[in-house]
């Protein structure tokens, strides 16, 4: 994923958790009981991992390919879903 998004990913402590504990923090800004800016001392990188340079081409040229297909197919889509509709 770093690779892909050409970003540092960190790895939470127990990801499968990650969405919970989202919601949770979210809960506790709206209840005034956390700010923002107190989550991120709450929160355990377990791994960092960085995007590898060798790999950018590669994933650039994937990405074009997509984008091009993409608006290659934009109109069947289109025209798909209002057929599915009725």
């Amino acid at each position: 994923m770093a690779d892909v998004l050409d970003r540092p990913i960190r790895q939470v402590a127990d990801p499968v958790l990650a969405n919970v504990r989202g919601a949770g923090f979210s809960a506790a800004v709206a209840l005034g009981h956390l700010k923002w800016d107190d989550i991120p001392s709450r929160i355990t990188i377990t791994e960092t991992f960085q995007p590898n340079p060798r790999n950018r081409d590669t994933y650039d040229q994937l990405f074009a390919a997509f984008v091009d297909i993409y608006k290659k197919n934009k109109g069947i889509y289109a025209r798909l879903n209002r057929h599915s509709k009725h």
